[in-house]
């Protein structure tokens, strides 16, 4: 049994994200946006899975059903009016409709010149309508309008909307205002639900998605504006930004009258047109679901106010790839101190908290931010929007938890070697090991590897007695085959399996079934499962099967050889900054969880390894800004000893290493 023990480096070790040496912070992050309900790209790429928009719809809110409800009005707050007042173009059969009735407005003023806008300001009791016309630079009144409410309307069903920069946007239905208590007037929209989608639509998901997406777009945004009209208690039903859904009327035009942009689209409007009415529903009448969608969950989503909100793997958000999924900004260390000044100079990031869900360990729940005068401490989301972070699922340049293979020796020299992929560029470089432990100098051996999400390194695969990789194939899910020679350098490539999407963590453990092939674990990104994949000739795998479950809190596991020395591979997990050892049975499955060394949760990189010497953990070190990788040697009787030094620095630029 390995011994229960803790070393004082290991223990002090945090996840820390210190500032560069220029002066940045480098995040690499997945998701856009909340995470909560419908992804946008998750549902484009469904549909180019094949899936309805009612299995769309079904998975991002499970237990929900559809059904139809009538076309009626919902009134939009607008924000780009003339603050405290409306302002329109004068258009055919313009009409203003108030609690007083409705009323049809000439086309010439008093003095016969043709009416050129008309617009309601607040006056005591009620509103005043005034218009300006060609002969004249000033308004001039028309009447006072009692009441608390009243519309534009015209003959040809729209209104164009006088904006501050004097460009027009036209909108179906009517223009109108709301008075409010303290007599300020709010300018509103009031459309049929089906005439407002066909601008929501294409501004929220692009209209030349396919078709179901589209769909799904269509049903959630009618269903979420139909949630916000039946929950609101005032005359306005929802807004026209972000905080509600984006909407920008059928049309904008110039001051000149010239058509400037045409917020719909034939290709939206025809999904809105085939799921015509269709609302998500939680139960009986009136029981509208609260959709909530967003650009991108990166791939699991985020679990909401509702039962229907839930959090989940995605395995849809990252089949098409995109900047929403995967996405890389830089931020300057000055971008954070003027966001917490009082922390002095920036010095690091130390997260202090993760939900436990998909890579890195998960989204970032809190954050501590440290400098050279004090630290402050922060929700995610206060630090996402403090420095216009796309997510809160994200780690830094170099810090990654990259999945490595357990490091064997690919030379023949008795010495574990190391492949590592450059951050930034995608090539593969490979280092040969030396009989102290530390490497020789990186040689490239590869361009084009940043195509995989995941590479690993079973050991030995073809029968040549030379270690092998297997990479899987980013947005495909196609597992790659890529025998290796003594210098390291793949020779050829070939697909072994299709479908390993599924999987957010391969782990290879060595022979598991001694029958002279490396074999496979997975864990099932939706349910946690662990499954066992046994090699097969020519690299695949036969039938796979689940050996283990509850598998999502570890968020590192590697093969480090047979610890146990009963003839099987056995594996070394990290769950919660606790090291834990696996003895691996004859079936495969997996005997309970010894827990053997703490402190671990700040290391982002952690490969099994074993040569002449012994098995090993590689880690890079989180104290230090360069990279610095250590070797913690574990012993036969499972003491983890004391670290060396193998890689005094430039390790931080590698994703991956194995």
């Amino acid at each position: 049994m390995l011994a229960v023990t803790l070393h004082p480096v290991a223990a002090q070790a945090v996840e820390s994200h210190p500032v560069a040496p220029d002066g940045t912070v480098t995040f690499d992050g997945h998701g856009y946006g909340h995470g909560r309900g419908l992804s946008q790209w998750g549902a484009y790429g469904a549909a180019t899975r094949g899936l309805t928009t009612a299995q769309i719809l079904g998975f991002y809110y499970p237990g929900t059903s559809l059904t139809g409800q009538p076309n009626t009005d919902i009134v939009v707050r607008l924000s780009t009016s003339w603050p405290g007042e409306l302002r329109v173009d004068q258009a055919s059969g313009l009409a203003l409709r108030s609690q007083s009735g409705t009323v049809r407005l000439p086309t010439t003023s008093s003095a016969g010149q043709r009416i050129l806008s008309w617009r309601l300001v607040s006056v005591s009791g009620g509103m005043r309508l005034q218009y300006v016309d060609a002969g004249q630079a000033t308004w001039r009144n028309h009447s006072v309008v009692a009441g608390t409410y009243a519309d534009f309307t015209s003959s040809a069903g729209a209104v164009r909307l006088v904006r501050p920069d004097y460009t027009r946007r036209e909108y179906r239905g009517a223009l109108g205002v709301r008075r409010g208590s303290d007599g300020v007037l709010t300018t509103v929209n009031v459309v049929r639900m089906e005439s407002y989608l066909r601008a929501v639509v294409p501004a929220e998901m692009p209209a030349s998605w396919p078709a179901a997406a589209l769909g799904a777009q269509s049903v959630a945004a009618r269903t979420y504006a139909s949630h916000q009209r039946y929950t609101s208690s005032g005359p306005i039903d929802t807004c026209d930004t972000t905080a509600c859904q984006v909407y920008a009327g059928r049309a904008t035009y110039s001051l000149s009258g010239s058509l400037v942009t045409n917020h719909e689209h034939a290709s939206s409007d025809a999904a809105i047109a085939r799921t015509a009415n269709q609302v998500v529903i939680t139960g009986g009448a009136f029981s509208y679901a609260f959709t909530q969608f967003g650009a991108s969950n990166g791939g699991w989503s985020v679990a909401g106010s509702q039962p229907y909100l839930v959090s989940r793997h995605d395995p849809y958000d990252g089949v098409v790839p995109s900047n929403a999924h995967d996405w890389t900004t830089t931020v300057r260390a000055s971008t954070i101190q003027a966001a917490y000044p009082r922390i002095g100079t920036f010095r690091r990031l130390t997260v202090l908290g993760r939900d436990g869900r998909g890579e890195w360990g998960g989204r970032v729940t809190s954050v501590r931010v440290e400098g050279s005068s004090s630290s402050v401490v922060v929700t995610a989301d206060q630090l996402r929007f403090a420095l216009g972070l796309r997510s809160t699922w994200w780690t830094t340049a170099g810090q990654q938890q990259p999945v490595g293979g357990m490091v064997t020796d690919v030379t023949g020299d008795g010495y574990a070697d190391v492949w590592a992929r450059r951050t930034v560029t995608g090539t593969l470089y490979f280092f040969r090991g030396r009989p102290d432990g530390t490497f020789e100098p990186a040689r490239a051996v590869g361009s084009g590897w940043d195509m995989h999400d995941t590479l690993i390194s079973p050991g030995d695969v073809t029968g040549d007695g030379i270690p092998d990789i297997y990479a899987r194939e980013r947005g495909t899910g196609q597992l790659w085959l890529y025998p290796m020679n003594r210098s390291g350098e793949a020779t050829s490539r070939r697909v072994v399996g299709t479908g390993w999407d599924t999987i957010d963590m391969l782990v290879p453990a060595g022979d598991v079934t001694r029958d002279g092939r490396p074999d496979l674990y997975g864990r099932v990104a939706e349910d946690g499962t662990l499954r066992l994949y046994p090699g097969s000739a020519g690299g695949g795998f036969s039938s796979r099967r689940q050996v283990g479950t509850g598998w999502h809190p570890v968020d590192a596991v590697v093969g480090v050889g047979d610890i146990s020395r009963d003839g099987i591979p056995d594996l070394v997990a990290r769950r919660g900054g606790h090291l834990y050892r696996y003895t691996v049975r004859s079936d495969g499955t997996l005997a309970p969880a010894v827990a053997f060394n703490s402190g671990w949760a700040g290391f982002d990189t952690v490969v099994g390894g074993r040569d002449s010497a012994g098995a090993f953990l590689l880690v890079r070190d989180p104290t230090t800004s360069n990279g610095r990788l250590l070797r913690y040697p574990i012993s036969a009787s499972g003491l983890v000893s004391a670290p060396r030094v193998v890689g005094s620095s430039g390790w931080n630029i590698h994703a991956a290493v194995l």
